[in-house]
């Protein structure tokens, strides 16, 4: 979808420029995700890091790497802006394997292997999921705490709306949660 979109440098609202407005292209929700990351990505705070959160008893970080580099889908997603972070991820963008509830930090680093689809666990037809692969493991796992602690993450989607499911990630919030992980250079 986005590559209908390309208009490099112009303003992402200026409807006449996008084929996303076109009745055909796609669904309304998707188009509104489209316009959300190309937004993002004209004022520069280009949305290329996700995280994403598990509750390691359904889903562990353990369990993310065993299924290898085909991945897996992540489903399960009931939240309509946790949606649209979904439908916005792009192949190749990395996101941080967050658990939530117990442990409640970020151990690790999956790849958006599969563009947003349908979940077929969801009977209302509304949402939809995404495959990620494990890219690497935190040489040491970045608690909450740790996040709420770095005054330079206070700005951070977890430590302001901590509930969100899947959330988007500045590059900077990303390089210092590596940074402090042990991973030098992501």
């Amino acid at each position: 979808d986005l590559a209908k979109v390309g208009v490099e440098g112009s303003n992402p609202f200026a409807r006449s420029s996008f084929s996303i407005f076109d009745a055909g292209c796609c669904t309304l929700a998707r188009r509104v995700a489209i316009r959300l990351a190309l937004f993002w990505r004209w004022i520069g705070a280009a949305m290329a890091y996700w995280l994403i959160k598990s509750e390691p008893g359904k889903w562990s970080w353990q369990q993310q790497l065993a299924a290898g580099p085909q991945g897996t889908f992540w489903n399960g997603v009931r939240n309509y802006s946790a949606r649209l972070s979904l439908m916005a991820m792009q192949l190749g963008e990395k996101a941080f394997f967050y658990h939530s509830n117990d442990g409640k930090a970020v151990v690790g680093i999956v790849e958006i292997i599969k563009l947003y689809y349908p979940d077929p666990s969801d009977e209302s037809g509304r949402f939809g999921m995404v495959d990620v692969a494990a890219v690497v493991a935190l040489q040491q796992a970045v608690t909450l705490e740790a996040i709420k602690a770095e005054p330079r993450l206070a700005k951070m989607v977890l430590v302001n709306n901590s509930r969100l499911s899947v959330q988007p990630v500045t590059a900077d919030e990303w390089a210092l949660v590596c940074a402090i992980g042990g991973l030098r250079g992501w």
